[in-house]
């Protein structure tokens, strides 16, 4: 049995490590059969939680579009009429009723990279839908050390098969995943799970991807300046919940000189040696860096569009959203004004890719 509560109110998520009840305000609670959600059209999956052991789905409505938004979670808020929780094994059951969507993408990214781009070119082509970071994709990540890699992959699968009943789906035919920058912490999770569909890799150079990071911050509202009791969330955040012994040698999280940068540093050094590890691992994993993606615009997403099987003649149509803000309408919208990184921190972020521990070229191309 599930359990549907209506929805009395709803706000934005600030930060994604949100508790739900803190976004959502929930009515009393009704009994129902599981199958309510594959019959009645608008119910999507938004989280899993690991405390509890249930996940939530989300009823939006059959008419709510969920892919041309930055942020799919965010949207589901905004949208949410009822909200059903369903235990974890009835969870795994009620997905052996459906399919995953094919074809299928995952567009993999280290943040701050263009995704958010990429995944609205892709909208905009008309030949495939982009879901852009639906929130059981950072649940399952940022929570991979809670249950066994059995588990894990089980309900990564299930999660999958859900997104078969995205409102709107079959009207075309590929669907594309983004997912966080956290993904990067389970690359082998994922390949298990689809081990047949496309991989796409995007990141940029270290510098520009914590410039990138600085500004997201500063429009969200957040001090930038690393007080010493936020230090281990932001870590955690940043890293993907990475231990803080993973910086042993590397960075003192308690140190009187850290700054933003070097966090930034370090966690774009360990996704690109987890991009570098699944793909020695023998992962199919295309990748695509921010410069390619601006500068050479038709050519990229022509080559992007034909490793994911979409029509070369979508490109040009799909170039249009490059005409506008990926992030309008959120408030991480860039008409928001915002300060850069001092030009130090350049020499920081090389200094702290070229220690022995993580000895990796700030520029590099992969």
């Amino acid at each position: 049995m599930t359990t549907i509560h209506p929805v009395l109110s709803s706000k934005p998520y600030h930060l994604i490590r949100t508790e739900l009840s803190e976004v959502l305000q929930l009515g009393p609670g009704v009994e129902m059969l599981d199958s309510l959600l594959l019959s009645e059209p608008g119910w999507t999956l938004h989280e899993l939680d690991f405390k509890l052991n249930h996940a939530v789905f989300i009823d939006v409505g059959a008419d709510t579009e969920l892919f041309t938004v930055g942020f799919a979670y965010q949207r589901q808020m905004q949208s949410a009429k009822r909200a059903a929780v369903l235990s974890f094994e009835s969870f795994l059951n009620l997905a052996q009723k459906l399919q995953q969507p094919k074809p299928f993408v995952h567009l993999f990214n280290i943040g701050h990279c263009g995704s958010t781009l990429l995944h609205q070119v892709i909208n905009e082509s008309g030949a495939a839908w982009s879901l852009s970071e639906p929130k059981f994709t950072f649940d399952i990540a940022y929570n991979r050390a809670a249950v066994s890699e059995a588990q894990l992959v089980a309900l990564a699968s299930a999660s999958l098969r859900f997104l078969s009943l995205l409102p709107k789906l079959k009207t075309r035919k590929t669907l594309v995943l983004k997912h966080f920058s956290q993904a990067m912490k389970i690359l082998d999770t994922w390949n298990k799970v689809s081990p047949d569909v496309t991989n796409l890799f995007l990141y940029r150079d270290a510098f520009s991807h914590a410039n990138s990071r600085f500004g997201f911050g500063q429009r969200k509202g957040r001090a930038m300046e690393l007080i010493v009791a936020d230090r281990h969330a932001r870590w955690s955040g940043m890293s993907g919940n990475m231990p803080v012994s993973t910086l042993d040698g590397l960075l003192n999280l308690d140190g009187e000189d850290l700054c933003f940068e070097d966090l930034a540093a370090v966690t774009w050094g360990l996704m690109i040696k987890d991009y570098q590890a699944a793909k020695n691992a023998g992962m199919k994993l295309h990748a695509f860096n921010y410069q390619q993606l601006t500068k050479a615009r038709d050519t990229t997403v022509a080559a992007i569009f034909a490793a994911c099987g979409i029509d070369s003649a979508q490109v040009a149509q799909a170039l249009a959203a490059f005409d506008r803000d990926s992030h309008a309408g959120e408030e991480t919208a860039r008409d928001k004004p915002v300060e850069k990184l001092p030009a130090e921190a350049k020499l920081r972020i090389e200094k702290l890719l070229h220690h022995p521990a993580l000895n990796i070229d700030p520029e590099i191309v992969l």
